[in-house]
């Protein structure tokens, strides 16, 4: 009996250990300044939803996960709802909590899909670089899988960066949150990441694969780029992606502007969250050989 109830307790205790943690009580600029910045990059001017980003948001905070079940061991979390979502445990098909429950009015992120956005969370912010190419990593999860795969609501995200391109002319709104080629992850599509895009490669319950279709018709070889919630219970999401990372060619010392934006797509409801690698969003400075000439 004693050796059943140490077994019972160490699995309980394993399971609180590696459950996601998350918390939202710091303010949106310390989030991105102490959380998502990494090395060879100057952020300022934060804002959230277009106003001074110095405020506390349930839509934005930090997770951490000892067992990286996610993909990601720590980090930035952006929400649809509150991001405390994050932390319940997997035990139902279709979750929420919180969010302003309100229509949203971005034409980038409007772009992406063509329901009607709510729930936006639109985090964005300057950037210097020191180096010629910034890049960083994150995980797209959503309560929407897998039954509204191929569905009419389609849960929207993208990280939209302006400024000087290397190669000619300028970024503008231009998303870096595109699948990669299955056949050379080294270069992208120009497909966003979205349920509709990256999933298990088979329509959901509530969807018909012609909606799939109809934006990439390619959209069943990007399901290796889908992981699943395979941990059960560790955090709540039912599907997500694998770890992707974001690259584009910049100018050193110029001056960008990124936003990063998600929202509920179609309803208010099934939240929907994108889990930023901790210190990933960097630029590499350009090294120089001071040899012999």
């Amino acid at each position: 009996m004693k050796n059943i109830i140490f077994i019972f307790l160490s699995l309980f205790f394993l399971n609180v250990k590696s459950q996601v943690v998350v918390n939202n009580n710091q303010t949106v600029q310390w989030y991105i300044q102490n959380v998502l910045a990494g090395p060879g990059v100057q952020v300022s001017n934060i804002t959230l939803n277009g106003a001074a980003g110095n405020v506390v948001n349930e839509q934005v905070g930090q997770f951490t996960d000892a067992s990286s079940s996610i993909g990601l061991p720590q980090g930035l979390i952006l929400g649809s709802g509150n991001v405390q979502m994050a932390s319940q445990p997997n035990i139902g098909g279709g979750s929420s909590l919180g969010g302003p429950g309100t229509m949203g009015v971005d034409p980038d992120l409007a772009s992406i899909t063509p329901n009607q956005i709510w729930d936006e969370c639109i985090v964005e912010f300057d950037f210097i670089p020191v180096g010629d190419s910034i890049s960083f990593s994150y995980v797209f999860a959503s309560e929407e899988y897998p039954e509204y795969v191929c569905g009419s609501v389609n849960d929207a995200f993208g990280f939209f960066l302006s400024g000087p391109n290397p190669s000619g002319g300028n970024y503008t709104a231009q998303n870096l949150a595109l699948i990669p080629d299955p056949n050379n992850p080294s270069l992208y599509t120009t497909t966003p990441v979205s349920i509709n895009t990256v999933n298990p490669g088979v329509a959901g319950s509530s969807g018909n694969a012609a909606n799939c279709n109809a934006i990439d018709p390619n959209w069943t070889q990007y399901s290796v780029f889908y992981a699943g919630n395979n941990t059960g219970t560790n955090y709540e999401y039912d599907g997500n992606t694998v770890v992707l990372t974001c690259k584009a060619a910049v100018v050193c010392n110029e001056t960008y502007h990124i936003k990063l934006a998600i929202g509920d797509g179609g309803d208010s409801g099934f939240d929907s969250g994108v889990f930023l690698e901790g210190g990933s969003f960097t630029s590499v400075g350009v090294s120089v050989d001071a040899g012999e000439y």
